[in-house]
């Protein structure tokens, strides 16, 4: 529910102790979702760190922060 109002209200959110599938870490990801896929089973959102639009698997997110910030100009 946290993800849907962030998307509505254009808001960044923090990922907590999102585990990565690529190596295997554990960390936060600051994103900014913008759709989910079929059956929110995934979530696109753009990787402030690696400034690209990624999809990030809900059963990997441990917890949601939504913040104040809002999403970037880019």
């Amino acid at each position: 529910h946290d993800i849907i109002e962030a998307i509505e209200g254009h808001k960044q959110v923090v990922l907590k102790n999102y585990a990565s599938s690529h190596n295997g870490d554990i960390r936060d990801r600051r994103v900014e979702p913008f759709a989910f896929t079929t059956n929110y089973v995934q979530i696109w959102c753009y990787d402030l760190e690696q400034k690209c639009n990624k999809l990030f698997r809900t059963s990997r997110i441990e917890a949601v922060e939504v913040t104040d910030r809002g999403w970037t100009e880019g």
